[in-house]
């Protein structure tokens, strides 16, 4: 029997949105709606202190940013810049310099709890934890209530990659669609015992794996590091709700809020923690190991983890294949306009060149709507740097396996 090839699947927010998980654009919309329920401002409740710091950010860059330079502001920009904010107030041993040179705005007063507050950094430390905890709730719920039949198309695809291929997943989701369909994957987790054993990760004779790199709907913190299946007993019993978790203070003078998923910018300084510290730490073999790469709805917006990649033409003819999903009027990556993000950010970390890049070998710019009619990749014709990409989503290409294994196994 032939040695399967090691195969390396990063798994980004796109690749869900399709079986019924909350896209970034959804969540923000429920961030809304939740910081509206328990922290409106008090000269106007039907306004909320989230939506204020999403506006400023917004205002801000239209004030100092020319438009070609702005980018669309989401909910992990927003957090991020709530965990920064304690940093510019007195906080104890945790007090940080910058306040000597630059301090806070004032910020709208808030209602919280039936009371009238003046928003601190404690008010911000809440709002940051309650979103962070309601949306880690929307997941398990959403992952309790998956539609089998639209997930089914996903989990073939999977079968058909784990019976191919030596498969380690690095998902960078919150939901538990890759465990669903693989889960005699080794996760770090004991399956008995249900804690976390960082040893099962690093010594562990199969390559096959799946790390939960920015938290896992399974993980439930309260007591160790344990790793729950019944999604709907997660939460600690006694508690009820995450309030009054301890948050993590830096040096630097930020707080993040303590949870089992990883969100908002600034993620090195929760990936210093476990389980985290272990999956990042292993990232850096299955890269040097993997014998190809399959990106399923990952946008390079992560740079820890892109810098993960930054040697990785170093052996140069391992292939690689990027799972995008882009309007039909998005050009293809030769063009100089309108071209997918997503694509861009790929041949700048694999190929360098993106006039190496066609499709059927036509080196024109087309619409990448002729190319998902017809259910093909942009590739490069460089076989020392082998990059195909595909604008068609995730559900067609789980209808077009067949293509995917013949460019990963060539």
């Amino acid at each position: 029997m032939s040695r399967k090839k090691k195969i390396l699947v990063v798994v980004g927010a796109g690749a869900s949105i399709d079986f019924g998980m909350p896209s970034v654009t959804e969540i923000n919309k429920l961030f809304i709606k939740w910081a509206k329920d328990e922290f409106p401002l008090a000269s106007n409740q039907d306004d909320n202190l989230y939506s204020f710091f999403e506006r400023e950010i917004e205002r801000y860059k239209r004030d100092h940013l020319a438009g070609h330079l702005r980018t669309c502001t989401n909910f992990e920009e927003v957090l991020y810049n709530m965990y920064l904010m304690p940093a510019f107030y007195p906080n104890g041993v945790f007090t940080s310099s910058i306040g000597a040179f630059l301090g806070v705005r004032k910020l709208p007063d808030i209602r919280y709890l039936g009371w009238h507050r003046t928003t601190d950094s404690h008010v911000l430390g809440r709002l940051a934890e309650y979103l962070i905890e309601s949306l880690l709730k929307e997941f398990r719920k959403r992952c309790q209530e998956v539609d089998k039949n639209k997930t089914a198309q996903w989990n073939d695809f999977l079968t058909k990659l784990d019976e191919d291929f030596e498969l380690a997943i690095v998902s960078l989701n919150y939901d538990n669609l890759v465990y669903q369909a693989l889960s005699s994957l080794n996760t770090g987790f004991d399956p008995v015992a249900k804690l976390f054993k960082p040893e099962m990760i690093w010594q562990r004779k199969s390559w096959r794996c799946l790390l939960h790199l920015h938290g896992s709907v399974h993980f439930d913190f309260w007591e160790g590091l344990r790793w729950i299946d019944d999604l709907a007993k997660t939460y600690n019993p006694d508690l009820g709700e995450a309030r009054g978790r301890s948050s993590i203070n830096t040096k630097e003078g930020a707080v993040f809020p303590s949870s089992e998923i990883v969100a908002g910018y600034g993620k090195l300084s929760r990936l210093s923690s476990q389980p985290f510290r272990t999956y990042y730490a292993e990232l850096d073999r299955l890269v040097h190991e993997c014998e190809g790469v399959l990106f399923l709805g990952y946008g390079f917006a992560d740079n820890h983890l892109d810098q993960a990649f930054s040697n990785f033409r170093n052996d140069p003819r391992r292939p690689v294949v990027v799972i995008d999903k882009a309007n039909g009027d998005t050009m293809t990556i030769r063009s100089s306009y309108d071209v997918s993000p997503t694509a861009k950010s790929a041949v700048r970390l694999f190929c360098k060149d993106p006039l190496s890049m066609k499709w059927l070998d036509n080196d024109f710019s087309e619409r990448v709507e002729r190319l998902n009619e017809i259910d093909e990749f942009e590739s490069s014709n460089d076989p020392n740097i082998p990059l195909s990409i595909w604008y068609g989503g995730m559900q067609k290409a789980c209808c077009n396996y067949e293509k995917i294994k013949h460019i990963l196994t060539s």
